[in-house]
């Protein structure tokens, strides 16, 4: 699948950006001592903490019962055509609560419960389809899921559904659509869809440049513990873009956005730790923050590791 990755570079008052949309590059201005920055090109899935989290809370569908009982109460409605305990079997068989984890058995009361019209197991589909996860990968039908559970307003598909127009996978690419389908996802509270309309905003890329607009969407993603729009909070509060200028806040945003594991901040933290800049310069801090980068592949970070160590 592509990606669309619209990346662009900070250097004190200068910005510069990238676009990459199917195989259309265009660089504008150099890279001097800069961070990178893009859109967020990941569909929604469930990562590991908000898998386990899930399981903590037992948030199957609004029904909390005991694991084993609960799969047994479950089966016997899935067997009567209750949707809901179809969609809930899919989740326990997906994430192995209470249950032996089985993602071909997952898919297939996923299915179930979307055929009644179920919007959560249409976006589990749309995402089993579009990622070969328990079922062979086939775009076409992860278009068609997406779309229906979109349509029915669900948020996650509603993101996944505008990255698909924003790529070109699929469909056409379509910008009216991305801008259409995010905001409402967005509205929703859906944290990447916040920080990806930010970045547009921010930029002008398929809107109307709107920095105020640009530093609200990044809030109420940064607010959900986003780390890369924690990071960009911080770049428009440095740089007093859509906002006061605020050296102070905005080093609170990088640490957040570092501890959160964003190499970018971490980066922008080394450079500060290193020269001093609105903290103590520490060069043994520097080095742990370019070292984390660098772990995550900011070869930028290397540069300043082998700088520190030959002093």
């Amino acid at each position: 699948m592509k990606f669309i990755n619209i990346s662009f570079f900070v250097n004190k008052k200068k910005v510069w950006y990238g676009l990459l949309l199917g195989s259309l590059i265009v660089v504008i201005g150099p890279q001097e001592k800069s961070a990178s920055r893009e859109i967020d090109p990941g569909i929604y899935v469930l990562s590991k903490e908000q898998t386990e989290a899930f399981k903590a809370s037992g948030e199957l569908k609004d029904i909390i019962l005991e694991k084993k009982s609960g799969f047994q109460y479950y089966m016997k409605a899935a067997k009567e055509g209750n949707a809901i305990a179809q969609y809930n079997l899919g989740v326990m068989y997906e994430t192995g609560y209470g249950v032996a984890q089985n993602q071909k058995k997952a898919f297939k009361f996923y299915k179930k419960a979307a055929e009644q019209g179920d919007p959560k197991a249409q976006f589990k589909l749309g995402i089993m389809y579009e990622t070969g996860y328990g079922v062979a990968q086939n775009q076409k039908k992860a278009f068609e899921f997406y779309k229906k559970a979109a349509e029915q307003g669900d948020p996650n598909a509603q993101f996944n559904l505008g990255l698909m127009y924003a790529t070109g996978a699929w469909v056409p690419s379509d910008r009216q659509k991305v801008l259409e389908l995010w905001t409402k996802a967005a509205e929703q509270g859906q944290e990447k869809a916040q920080y990806n309309l930010a970045f547009m905003y921010e930029t002008g890329e398929g809107v109307i440049q709107d920095t105020q607009k640009a530093f609200e969407l990044y809030t109420k993603a940064a607010n959900q513990e986003n780390a890369k729009a924690q990071c960009n909070l911080g770049i428009m509060y440095e740089e007093g873009v859509g906002v006061d200028q605020d050296t102070q806040k905005a080093l609170e945003l990088y640490v957040k956005a570092a501890t959160n594991g964003n190499s970018i901040a971490q980066f922008i933290l080394g450079l500060k730790y290193e020269k001093g800049e609105g903290v103590i310069q520490d060069n043994k801090r520097a080095l742990e923050l370019f070292t984390k980068a660098a772990e995550q592949g900011y070869s930028e970070a290397q540069i300043h590791i082998l700088k520190i160590s030959k002093n």
